[in-house]
């Protein structure tokens, strides 16, 4: 949950675990950004080993903050549910702060965490008030691209109707 708050991005993300975990193939562990002490990237690169191949322990070396117990978790699953609130038609701060740091995984890092989130299934979710949702979804999903993960979406269910989406 990209969220600060415990509000509505935590309610969406709940009912989807519980609606995987309820699949009776899935076991889930739900964290919230908002509990963590999480510092904006400043772009200097020492998380990429940027200067030289970085062998030791992958972190953001520019903040001492709580993105490597966070990062550990991610690592650690098989797939990725990532929701995030739409404030001023984007995702808010909190999240663009994990999916900033989340790039050390991506390709053009000289990591050890090279490539690690390649094929990974991502579900994305969007809550806004308002407007919003498609850009940001959007945008979530370059990310998610960007990181050589692949968003999968669920199928409607059979008391669901057609379309399922998150037009307003």
């Amino acid at each position: 949950n990209g969220s600060a708050r415990h509000a509505n991005t935590e309610t969406a993300v709940q009912i989807a675990l519980k609606a995987a975990e309820d699949t009776g193939y899935a076991q889930t562990n739900y964290i919230c950004l908002g509990d963590y002490d999480l510092r904006p990237c400043t772009g200097c690169m020492k998380c990429f080993g940027w200067q030289a191949p970085d062998d030791g322990e992958v972190y953001c070396r520019e903040f001492n903050d709580d993105f490597g117990e966070i990062l550990k978790m991610v690592m650690d699953s098989d797939a990725l549910l990532f929701g995030a609130p739409v404030y001023v038609m984007g995702v808010n701060s909190l999240s663009r702060i994990f999916m900033e740091k989340m790039h050390l995984a991506g390709y053009f890092s000289f990591t050890p965490l090279f490539g690690k989130l390649t094929h990974r299934p991502v579900g994305l979710i969007t809550v806004a008030g308002q407007s919003g949702h498609e850009q940001t979804l959007s945008h979530m999903y370059d990310w998610a691209i960007g990181l050589g993960m692949m968003p999968v979406t669920a199928p409607p269910r059979p008391p669901d109707t057609l379309p399922v989406t998150s037009v307003n």
